[in-house]
């Protein structure tokens, strides 16, 4: 675990997967914390290059939002994940199954894109204590449109009436400008963990 949440952002969703079977796993658990343990040690030179050479071409705080629908068989629940980018380089990361059950993949972006945004006012707060703040808004990529869309307009969507109030916060700081979704395919997606 320590792994992934301090070097390693790309065990983030494998880890997650196989820590629901601590207590009792079985033989397919196994088999797949082996696999985990191979590509760990094929990958053992990849790391972090922070501040190189490219950093001043990087938004100052940038995220890469996705989820995975459905992604539990026995309770419905989904997989919301993000990597933050601080000049290019990840420095938060998570990979996470929602609390609640989601109705559609829009949803369920809705909901992880309402995680990353927390993530990132903190990281705000904590550069701006830091004196490292900036006016630029923060780039959040995002691979699913009717969720930018969503996000980025205010008006009533009768598609979404049933995404829970409490995540309609993000609109309200795509419209103040603190934060600008751009689209982002899913092959370019840093934060889409799953195999």
């Amino acid at each position: 675990m320590y792994l992934a949440m301090g070097t390693r952002p790309d065990l983030a969703f494998p880890l997650q997967q196989l820590s629901q079977f601590l207590d009792n796993p079985g033989p397919a658990h196994w088999r797949a914390t082996k696999r985990a343990l191979r590509y760990l040690n094929g990958t053992r030179s990849r790391g972090f290059l922070l501040g190189g050479s490219d950093s001043v071409h990087n938004p100052f705080l940038s995220a890469y939002v996705d989820a995975d629908y459905a992604n539990c068989p026995d309770t419905g629940r989904c997989v919301s994940g993000y990597v933050l980018l601080f000049l290019g380089s990840p420095i938060s990361w998570l990979a996470k199954k929602q609390n609640n059950v989601t109705l559609s993949t829009t949803e369920v972006e809705f909901v992880a894109l309402s995680l990353c945004i927390q993530e990132c006012l903190y990281i705000q707060q904590l550069a701006s204590e830091l004196k490292q703040s900036s006016d630029q808004p923060v780039v959040i990529y995002e691979d699913n449109q009717s969720t930018i869309h969503i996000a980025q307009n205010s008006e009533h969507h009768g598609r979404s009436k049933h995404i829970d109030v409490r995540y309609m916060f993000v609109r309200d700081l795509v419209e103040a400008k603190h934060f600008e979704l751009r689209y982002c395919n899913t092959k370019q997606q840093l934060a889409d963990f799953s195999p």
